[in-house]
């Protein structure tokens, strides 16, 4: 009697196919962590373009989301947990974005903060040497510009730090020196170190 052949794939085949959708996807990681780094570089460069570069990123973000949780339920449902496991990183991304933009997003958008930094600190630090050594703590300050109607931003050189304190610390020698009636008095602000007695300096009047 002749044997029956069985019909179908064998161990052999199914293995390298299963260990290959059961990978770790790096296309999640990729878009959520490399996009706002480029919007972070965007925003600190002024880039001509910067609202359409932001556009797009929500736009990228919000697709990429969507197809991501299709295939996690698609990967979910083969029982390829390595790639649901990637896949989730980017949906939780965005949620945390939403839910903590400040812990989540500033973190990466500074990063554009600081590669514009660097990238005009010679110029900043010729200028600072100009100034007059003789009349207590140097302080100068460089327009970033900002968006329309929206907050003001600068790098501001302040070698007594002050820039950096509350105001009820801010002392009167201080104000005096930056000017009493000078946006940095009278409006609030946020501020992060770039180093030395650099600060980029975010205005809101």
């Amino acid at each position: 009697m002749s044997q029956q052949q069985e019909v179908g794939p064998t161990e052999q085949e199914v293995g390298p196919t299963a260990s290959l959708t059961n990978r770790f996807l790096l296309w999640p990681l990729m878009i959520g962590i490399l996009v706002p780094l480029v919007v972070g570089c965007a925003v600190a460069f002024a880039w001509p373009l910067t609202v359409f570069v932001v556009l797009i990123w929500a736009l990228i973000w919000g697709l990429s989301g969507l197809g991501a949780l299709i295939a996690l339920v698609i990967y979910a449902r083969r029982g390829a947990w390595r790639a649901v496991a990637s896949l989730a990183f980017l949906p939780a991304m965005m949620l945390s974005s939403i839910l903590f933009p400040r812990t989540i997003l500033t973190p990466l958008l500074s990063v554009g903060d600081f590669l514009h930094f660097w990238a005009d600190r010679s110029s900043y630090l010729a200028e600072v040497a100009a100034l007059p050594r003789d009349r207590g703590p140097r302080f100068a300050r460089f327009p970033l510009g900002g968006f329309m109607l929206g907050p003001t931003e600068e790098i501001v050189y302040d070698e007594s730090d002050e820039v950096a304190l509350p105001p009820d610390q801010q002392t009167d020698v201080w104000r005096e020196r930056v000017g009493e009636r000078s946006d940095l008095v009278t409006c609030r602000y946020a501020h992060l170190h770039l180093g030395e007695h650099f600060y980029k300096v975010i205005i809101s009047c």
